[in-house]
């Protein structure tokens, strides 16, 4: 919001499963010293990565580049987060008062902040799939 007038651009990337080894490379990587105490390597079985579910690090990739190019708000990897996001938003809207707004105090505080409404949520355009 605060940069919206800059020449910075900030798109929040929300990536889905990923063919990646980033528990384990965020591990060895970590300094010694920024590692919580007694932490150990993550082991264990890890679950299938069937390529039906675990998409490329190329895909996911090429959704960042474009998301970048377009400047968009928001960068998502799956499609198949729709209906969460859907179910998620259709019941914070079942929790607004069902009344009707007082306008002298919603000229007041639609400017406050991104919670109540903010024009940068209306330039997010619809995307498609990978530009590849």
């Amino acid at each position: 919001t605060e940069l919206q007038k800059t020449k910075v651009g900030v798109s929040v990337l929300v990536p889905g499963p990923t063919m990646t080894d980033l528990g384990k490379s965020t591990f060895e990587n970590r300094p010694a010293n920024l590692r919580n105490e007694g932490q150990a390597p993550p082991s264990g079985p890890q679950r299938p990565r069937d390529p039906v579910v675990w998409i490329d690090p190329l895909e996911t990739g090429e959704r960042v580049v474009r998301g970048i190019r377009n400047n968009d708000l928001f960068i998502m990897t799956h499609p198949e987060f729709k209906a969460g996001f859907k179910a998620r938003h259709d019941a914070i809207m079942r929790a607004c008062p069902d009344e009707p707004p007082n306008e002298t105090r919603w000229n007041i505080i639609k400017d406050y902040g991104t919670v109540i409404y903010n024009d940068i949520y209306d330039k997010q355009k619809q995307v498609g799939p990978p530009d590849w």
